[in-house]
């Protein structure tokens, strides 16, 4: 499915190409912590212009905050579930949840699940409590 629609950023509105989809729509935002962000083809080699490598869950920093000093922003991508940090200038922006392609919506719902703990046996040099 192409990926096309409403997408956040700092620099206004305006618009930003994902290649191999249509354009997306650009508005100011404020907090990325918790949203679909879409890298800037830029900020990639262009044989990664691809939304699979693209789309992001940011997940926490300082960057995710518009007004904070700090850049960093961790998040997940949702192509591959690489975890790693990036600069909140790296990022066009915020990703309307509605125009998420299936592949993408589904990744999504997989991180925002709450993993149960696995029991790994017996803890504490073989004790358990009880």
């Amino acid at each position: 499915p192409a990926m096309g629609g409403s997408l956040e950023t700092d620099s206004g509105i305006g618009s930003v190409y994902v290649p191999g989809s249509s354009s997306v729509t650009v508005t100011n935002p404020g907090s990325y912590k918790g949203k679909v962000l879409v890298m800037r083809p830029d900020t990639l080699q262009e044989s990664c212009w691809d939304p699979r490598n693209m789309l992001w869950l940011a997940e926490g920093g300082f960057g995710c905050s518009p007004h904070a000093r700090g850049q960093a922003v961790y998040a997940t991508c949702l192509g591959d579930g690489e975890k790693t940090r990036w600069n909140r200038s790296d990022f066009a922006g915020v990703l309307d949840e509605q125009y998420l392609p299936d592949w993408a919506r589904e990744k999504l719902e997989e991180l925002r699940t709450p993993q149960q703990e696995q029991d790994t046996g017996p803890a504490m040099g073989g004790m358990t409590m009880e």
